[in-house]
């Protein structure tokens, strides 16, 4: 009984040895940018100026194509990238035709989106979600 219990105890090592690990899981995927999804315009401020909403709704896809629609017509998919690991979050967009690179910034709070960018593709990018009063013309 002894020489049976130590020789079991002997090969054990062995046997623990030969099994193979589990194989390791691959990452979990990267959650898609939270301005992933379709979101409708309800307001529009230029200037400092509230503005009438226009018809327009937005859809941001995981793929980086941005989808507009105008009055419920499509417009040419634009190209978008984000950046969420600076505040405020920033957004990179192409407009295809014309090709104008407009940069902004963005912040999703539940189920709001606010953008912010400086029209007409300047090279600089909105430090806030803010628009600023214009100054009034000059003579």
């Amino acid at each position: 009984m002894r020489i049976v219990l130590w020789l079991g105890l002997a090969l054990s090592p062995f046997a623990a040895g030969s099994m193979a690990a589990p194989a390791l899981k691959p990452s979990p995927p990267s959650p898609p940018p939270p301005i992933v999804g379709t979101w409708a315009c309800d307001g529009k401020t230029s200037g400092g100026t509230t503005e009438p909403a226009p018809d327009l709704v937005y859809e941001f896809t995981t793929g980086g194509t941005l989808r507009v629609r105008v009055d419920g017509r499509p417009a040419t998919d634009q190209e978008y990238r984000t950046d969420t690991t600076v505040q405020p979050a920033q957004i990179d967009w192409l407009t295809t035709g014309t090709r104008v690179h407009m940069r902004g910034v963005f912040q999703v709070d539940g189920d709001r989106l606010t953008v912010c960018w400086h029209d007409g593709g300047q090279p600089r990018r909105p430090a806030a979600l803010e628009s600023r009063p214009r100054p009034p013309p000059c003579c």
